[in-house]
């Protein structure tokens, strides 16, 4: 079989907010998911006001890489490209005559941000070719699927099948949602446990955007569990084709006992099995994190590592990134209210990344 000439040059900077068929031509990629779609561009952009400035290469007129990159503003007014803004790991893709080398993804980025006036380029990626470039790196976990209902269930640790026997004895009742009044409920959730962990909440704005563009009933759902009428634990979980990623998750602190944050997870995939997806994302996390480490390996995710890069752009040096989920700074949010935690959020989010 021949194999096509690779593509060489420059790439075209879009955004894929104004490509009518963008979501059909990043379906061609086996590795394609929900961020690099028009939905997750469109929630970032509306919430925060971030550029969309995706490379892509064509060929033929056939789209045979992407980049996914946004363009982001710092507090002091610096522009950062970011592959992606708010996701744990966003990778480039490529069919067979993209654009080739190990590091074909670092060069583009730099590239474009010298063309473009950015002074930083970040990437996320589990590339392994990117640990010699990487600030930093978190864990990432993914479960396959495919085995089905009953030997997934088998292959979670023992704690975890008695957590989930024992939540559905405690008068749980659980739910799946979609649609704003849903995301509302879980974002209740959502400050109460980001301030257990020292941490301002996203923007309430940001939440109603995915309600709409994204935890639509097609491409996301809100899965509930209640104790009598009040909603003790949730997750927000969004799909594409078969893939599918636990975004978020919260909970009541004081009903942790009923173990409804297993149940929640159980019956969740449940449902995506039976709605023939074949692997759950479960979203990236913090090597100190021992608690939510051992949680997601005891569904029997497989373990990976996620390698993020922060390059400055006039010469490509690595420098170095704070993971920001723990620091002097958690101790003085969980003092805080949560309405303060909310202005705060809203305030300081735009520029993070």
């Amino acid at each position: 079989m021949r194999v096509p000439p690779l593509v060489t040059g420059e790439p075209q900077v879009l955004s894929p907010l104004e490509v009518p068929d963008w979501d059909r031509q990043t379906d061609a990629f086996r590795s394609a998911g929900v961020f690099h779609q028009t939905a997750w561009v469109r929630t970032l952009s509306e919430t925060y006001g971030i550029r969309p400035a995706f490379l892509a290469w064509f060929d033929a007129g056939r789209l045979v890489a992407v980049l996914p990159m946004m363009e982001c503003r710092g507090l002091l007014g610096g522009r950062t490209g970011v592959s992606l803004p708010f996701t744990d790991s966003c990778s480039p893709l490529h069919l067979e005559n993209g654009p080739t080398g190990p590091y074909w993804a670092v060069d583009a980025a730099l590239a474009a941000a010298r063309r473009s006036g950015w002074q930083f380029v970040e990437l996320r990626s589990g590339d392994a070719r990117l640990r010699s470039r990487a600030s930093t790196s978190f864990l990432g976990h993914e479960l396959d699927l495919s085995p089905g209902r009953q030997s997934l269930f088998e292959r979670c640790a023992p704690s975890v099948r008695r957590a989930v026997r024992r939540a559905g004895t405690e008068g749980l009742k659980l739910d799946f949602a979609h649609g704003a009044a849903a995301v509302e409920d879980y974002y209740h959730l959502h400050c109460l446990t980001r301030k257990r962990h020292g941490l301002p909440p996203q923007p309430w704005r940001f939440f109603l955007s995915l309600a709409r563009n994204l935890v639509d009933g097609r491409t996301g759902f809100v899965a509930r569990a209640r104790l009598g009428s009040r909603i003790v634990a949730a997750a927000v979980f969004l799909t594409n084709g078969r893939r599918a990623i636990y975004k978020y998750g919260a909970s009541l602190q004081e009903f942790q006992h009923l173990r409804a944050n297993n149940l929640v997870m159980w019956e969740s995939i449940v449902r995506l099995t039976e709605t023939g997806h074949l692997s759950l994302d479960l979203g990236r996390t913090s090597f100190g994190n021992e608690g939510l480490r051992r949680f997601k390996r005891g569904w029997g995710a497989t373990e990976t590592e996620i390698f993020c890069c922060r390059l400055r752009a006039a010469d490509g040096a690595v420098l170095p990134m704070q993971d920001r989920s723990s620091g002097w700074h958690t101790s003085l949010f969980r003092r805080m209210p949560v309405s303060l935690l909310k202005l705060l959020g809203s305030a300081l989010y735009r520029f993070q990344t």
